[in-house]
This record gives C-alpha cells, structure tokens and sequence, in this order.
C-alpha cells in the first residue's frame, strides 16, 4: 500500500512544499487541511489513523509519549519526527525517500527519529526500544510506557 502523509501542525510547511515540489505525486496532506491547529497529540493521532497517514511532526518533547500510549489501544499508521535542527534538504530526501522506497505497512506502530548523526527507530508496542547510532557509538534506551493504573 502507497504511503499517505499527514503534516502535523508544528512541522515547518516548507518541507510539505519542498517534498511536493519534488514529487508531486506523494499524498501530503496539511495540518490546515485535516484542521490539526491546537489539537492535543492523542486527537491528531486518531485523526492520521483515521485517515491512515502517517504522521510528520517536530514535537519530539510529547509526542513519542502520547504515541506509546496511544498504540496501547489502537493502530497507527506511524510518526516520524522530523527534529528542527535537521537541514530542511535532509528532511525533504528523507521523506520522500521514505514514500520511494517503503511500503505503508512497514510504517504501522512504527515511530522514526530523524537526525543527521544519530538515526532512532521505536518499534516495539510494549515498550519503546531506541536503537541510537552513530559513527562513534551505539545505544540503546528502552523506556516502559507509564500506566495509568494506580
């Protein structure tokens, strides 16, 4: 199956023009468009779920939070977080990359970091395993959803 991108309200709306300019067939659809404007990340979520998109976001501070929480109960299409600091050229190959070269289904409960020197890919349901490398090192973090069972 093609993947479907969702432009999540945070994300610089110079990658979405930038990847379209180059390959105007992917399917980018814009946070203006699916009105994602001040919605709270479980809702955008549900939203590119819906609508089986992938999410495109920046918020690296909440979202893989809400996205473990989230894939506890339903299924995701996949977010790919796209940090600021990465050179918007970078993003841009990446993503369109990614819609080259993957199949949505590889992408489902999936959540991919993207950086120039540190590559971190979440793919377990249970518990975030980061798989961190770089030339000069290799980590790994595994972070325990919190549960809201008291």
């Amino acid at each position: 199956m093609i993947i479907l991108f969702q432009e999540d309200a945070d994300l610089n709306h110079n990658i979405v023009v930038g990847v379209l300019r180059r390959e105007p067939k992917i399917d980018f659809q814009t946070a203006l468009t699916a009105e994602l404007e001040g919605l709270p990340d479980n809702t955008v979520l549900e939203i590119a779920a819906r609508e089986k998109r992938i999410l495109v976001s920046h918020d690296l501070k909440t979202m893989p939070f809400h996205f473990a929480e989230f894939i506890t109960t339903q299924t995701s299409p996949g977010v790919l977080i796209v940090p600021q600091s990465l050179p918007m050229q970078e993003a841009i190959d990446s993503l369109i990359l990614i819609w080259t070269a993957s199949k949505a289904e590889e992408w489902v409960n999936r959540l991919c970091l993207f950086s120039a020197l540190l590559r971190i890919s979440i793919i377990d349901t249970s518990f975030y395993k980061y798989s961190a490398k770089s030339r000069s090192r290799n980590l790994t973090i595994l972070v325990k959803p919190l549960s809201l069972d008291y």
